[in-house]
């Protein structure tokens, strides 16, 4: 499995609306294509708050937080 990390700064929840959605399916399958991997690729966001609850928030499969990062 491979974690393809995306770092955003928000001052609140970071929210995943449809055309960032695509643009990052279409980042994970470019690199899937350069790497030439047949490992799971996961979506994580990095982000201080958190994800926005919304109908793309499912496109990431992990959200690490300021607080995971300093705990």
């Amino acid at each position: 499995m491979i974690d393809l990390c995306e770092i955003k700064y928000c001052d609140r929840p970071f929210e995943i609306k449809k055309d960032y959605a695509d643009w990052l399916k279409e980042r994970r399958d470019i690199f899937r294509e350069n790497v030439r991997t047949n490992k799971t690729l996961h979506l994580t966001m990095i982000t201080p708050f958190g994800l926005a609850k919304g109908k793309y928030e499912s496109c990431v499969q992990g959200c690490v937080t300021a607080a995971d990062l300093f705990q």
